[in-house]
């Protein structure tokens, strides 16, 4: 939701420049972003709407004196001009279609959801340096297996081989029972089986040792691509049914020569399967839209790093 400060139409209030930035402040009255609504012809405010980072359902009135967006807008008057106590209104937010990644579910939901908010909301996101040695080593095994049998991947898995690599899913929009928006699954796989039997399988390499909660902890990313592959945006690449879902992991165990005077790496694989669960992937959705549409952005990560970060910056930028 939003709010409004009701104002009579003569009023006029001179305010700063707003800087609109995805971030909270340490102020108890700390909004993230500011509109003015402005009469064309008297250039007079008619009203001022912001969201607000305040950890609670609505503003307080002893809050309405002083509006703060990373520096001070003008204080208002503690009465309107015709003397009547300024009014609170609630606005309805519109709708979205909210961009999800099938990674993001797996890592950014869990590790900090303010981050989460800012990149999906308002794509604000610290991209790091991803070292080109590892998206070399993925790329090699990715080209190693394709159109090789199933069982060079897992002899447990169906009669198949391996169709596909590195291909992108969109899915069609999605919407969750007592959701205002609705999202979409983007995303890009690292591998699809094709089952004798005429169903898929999805594979995600990962380079790893290899632990039993892996395949609980991946779930979420496999279902979010096996869901946009079953129920594709239109002409997104769709596939249906998908039948199997699995990591196989990759672990370095030694590094010795090779015949030809070569040194390789030698390593270990593990497939191991992961269960499809779309009541609980839907679920999942459901709680990322009502943060995604509530009115204020959730309460940074304790642990995060990339928030510490920020707020040090804000600090010493401010002086």
């Amino acid at each position: 939701m939003a709010y409004t400060i009701a104002a009579p139409a003569r009023q006029t209030m001179r305010v700063a420049q707003i800087i609109d930035i995805g971030s909270p402040i340490h102020q108890s009255f700390a909004e993230h972003r500011a509109e003015l609504v402005r009469s064309a012809a008297s250039r007079t405010v008619r009203a001022i709407e912001w969201r607000t980072g305040w950890q609670g359902q609505a503003p307080p009135s002893a809050c309405l004196g002083k509006l703060v967006c990373l520096g001070v807008l003008e204080r208002l008057p503690a009465t309107r001009s015709d003397g009547g106590p300024w009014r609170l209104q609630q606005l309805q937010d519109a709708a979205s279609v909210y961009k999800i990644s099938p990674s993001d579910l797996t890592f950014s939901w869990d590790e900090c959801k303010y981050c989460f908010y800012l990149k999906v909301k308002h794509n604000i996101v610290l991209r790091g340096v991803f070292p080109g040695i590892f998206g070399r080593m993925a790329n090699l095994t990715s080209q190693f297996y394709i159109g090789r049998p199933s069982s060079d991947i897992s002899p447990t898995l169906p009669p198949g081989f391996v169709k596909m690599r590195e291909g992108w899913v969109r899915s069609a929009p999605i919407a969750v029972t007592g959701a205002v928006s609705e999202c979409y699954i983007k995303g890009r796989f690292d591998a699809v089986l094709e089952f004798e039997d005429g169903t898929y399988g999805i594979v995600d390499y990962k380079t790893s040792e290899a632990k039993a909660e892996q395949a609980a902890f991946y779930s979420r990313q496999l279902s979010a691509y096996a869901y946009a592959l079953e129920h594709p945006a239109p002409d997104a690449l769709g596939l249906t049914p998908v039948s199997r879902l699995g990591i196989f992991v990759i672990t370095p165990d030694r590094f010795e020569p090779a015949s030809s005077g070569e040194m390789v790496f030698v390593n270990r694989t593990v497939w191991m399967d992961v269960r499809r669960d779309d009541g609980a992937f839907l679920s999942l959705l459901g709680e990322v839209l009502a943060v995604l549409d509530a009115p204020y952005p959730p309460k940074p990560a304790d642990d995060c790093e990339v928030c510490r970060y920020r707020e040090t910056m804000q600090d010493f930028l401010a002086g």
